[in-house]
């Protein structure tokens, strides 16, 4: 009878590949939420729109899932002109369509929808979200983040705030990690 032996080179082998499956699965359950609703056209500074610093930000995300909404929502490689409603329960139904369970999302307005079909899509999803429109922050927003277990935070989009909300996003992508 000849036995199997595992030589001490495929150990590494085996981690490696097990690590890259692991990568993949959590590709595959989290995103990037990105509002790319009307409002998006409006300036963060002078001469720069909330749209342009919101591509800047998802450029340094190429290797988690992006998905966008407005009207409708899907996957996509690059965040596209702004238009539309803010369709927020539309885009965690997708969500749920794709098997995805946790997402970043970062959004400068109040829902269009209904706000109860809105919590009613975001059962069994965990929702981390950043506000990055004007003052007041909407309380739904909060309220939302906390009925899913996830945090809420308000910035803007300028460009000193960039480095700061990369970091927190990739913190919140990372498994397990949460603000």
């Amino acid at each position: 009878m000849t036995a199997i032996v595992q030589s001490s080179s495929s150990r590494p082998l085996a981690q490696r590949v097990r690590q890259a499956l692991d990568a993949q699965k959590l590709k595959r359950e989290r995103c990037l939420l990105l509002d790319v609703s009307g409002s998006m056209a409006e300036s963060v500074e002078p001469g720069r729109a909330k749209i342009d610093a919101l591509r800047e930000i998802a450029a340094q995300f190429g290797d988690v899932t992006q998905i966008i909404f407005s009207d409708s929502a899907g996957e996509c490689a690059y965040v596209p002109e702004p238009g539309g409603n803010t369709n927020l329960a539309t885009a965690l139904r997708s969500l749920h369509a794709r098997g995805i369970s946790r997402a970043v999302l970062i959004t400068d307005g109040h829902p269009s929808e209904p706000e109860p079909a809105c919590l009613a899509a975001a059962r069994g999803l965990h929702l981390d979200i950043f506000y990055v429109g004007p003052a007041p922050e909407p309380q739904f927003l909060r309220d939302l983040a906390a009925a899913t277990g996830g945090s809420f935070g308000a910035t803007s989009l300028a460009r000193e705030n960039h480095a700061q909300l990369a970091s927190n996003i990739r913190g919140l992508l990372g498994p397990g990690k949460q603000l």
